[in-house]
């Protein structure tokens, strides 16, 4: 695994209806606007292991933003979709 891994080089990255409502409701957004601005956050994410899931964890830090985000995200069968089924979000 290499530090310098970004979940928007792995392919196509899918946020998940429940993932965008917990950014929703950090944020204060929309759900289907926070689906949007979290996946242009999180194409900057930075792979850091596994979760206890199976799923990959990515995290994405921001000062300017204020927050720090840690993503669960499944491939799709192995190919280029990659899927945000959790986030745990955090001011920073």
């Amino acid at each position: 695994m290499s530090a310098d891994e970004y979940l928007g080089d792995t392919g196509q990255v899918y946020v998940t209806y429940s993932a965008a409502r917990s950014y929703a409701t950090f944020t204060g957004a929309e759900p289907e606007e926070a689906r949007h601005r979290l996946t242009e956050l999180l194409l900057d994410a930075e792979r850091k292991g596994s979760a206890e899931n199976g799923a990959e964890r990515y995290r994405y830090r921001s000062r300017s933003e204020g927050v720090d985000i840690t993503a669960h995200v499944s491939h799709e069968h192995g190919g280029r979709l990659a899927v945000v089924t959790h986030v745990h979000v955090r001011p920073r």
